[in-house]
Formats: structure tokens, C-alpha cells, sequence
């Protein structure tokens, strides 16, 4: 493996057994988010639409997440392994920008708006 480079595995979840190579060490977060299944965007006319396919766009409203937590190596020579540990459900901030348009945010875990627009 080159230097700076490692291998991450997956354990659990929809990912279970997947494997990424070459994966640069900088970028191992403690926690990986795995998007899953469909995803909910609001339409302009104020309707919604559940898509099955792709990725959130511009006007995405909600969605899930697949978590997971980096484990403890046990030595330079093993892969990193991420652990599914759950699943959280994203939405949407309910903000308004001052443009007039929809925060584009994550709203807080149980909460409607983001930290930005959370009332202090």
C-alpha cells in the first residue's frame, strides 16, 4: 500500500463487507454517513416527491443516513473498520434565507432548523 494510504472495510448495515483501498489517511473521519433508499425533494409548485434514485439535489427535504463509527485498529498492518451503528433520519432546515428561499441546511437531530437558525 502506498505511503499515506490505508484500506477501510465495512461491518454490518448495507455496506457489510464492502472494502475501499487506497484510501487517503487524511480523510478517515471517526464517522462515515451512508445515504439509503429514497429521498424526499420539494417540488417549486410546494409538492413533494419521493425520488428512488441519485443523490438530494437542490431541492431535497429529507432522507436517511446509514452510520458509521471508525473502530480501534488493532495493527498498522489490519484495514480500518467502520461499524454500522445506526440509522438517523435527516430533514431540512424549515428556514427562510433572506432571499426568501428554504435554508439549504440539515436541521438538528430532533429539531426544524439548523444551529444557524436555531432560537438562541
Amino acid at each position: 500500500m502506498p505511503h499515506g494510504k490505508t484500506t477501510i472495510r465495512f461491518t454490518g448495515g448495507s455496506l457489510a463487507g464492502h472494502v475501499e483501498e487506497n484510501v487517503n489517511t487524511r480523510l478517515l473521519a471517526p464517522r462515515i454517513e451512508n445515504q439509503t433508499g429514497m429521498w424526499i425533494r420539494e417540488n417549486d409548485d410546494g409538492s413533494a416527491q419521493i425520488m428512488s434514485h441519485g443523490q438530494p439535489d437542490s431541492n431535497w427535504n429529507y432522507f436517511k443516513v446509514e452510520i458509521y463509527e471508525k473502530q480501534e485498529r488493532l495493527s498498522d498492518q489490519e484495514p480500518f473498520i467502520y461499524k454500522y451503528v445506526g440509522q438517523e433520519e435527516v430533514s431540512r432546515c424549515e428556514s427562510k434565507t433572506k432571499q426568501g428561499k428554504r435554508c439549504k441546511n440539515r436541521a438538528v437531530t430532533d429539531q426544524d432548523n439548523c444551529s444557524q437558525h436555531m432560537v438562541k
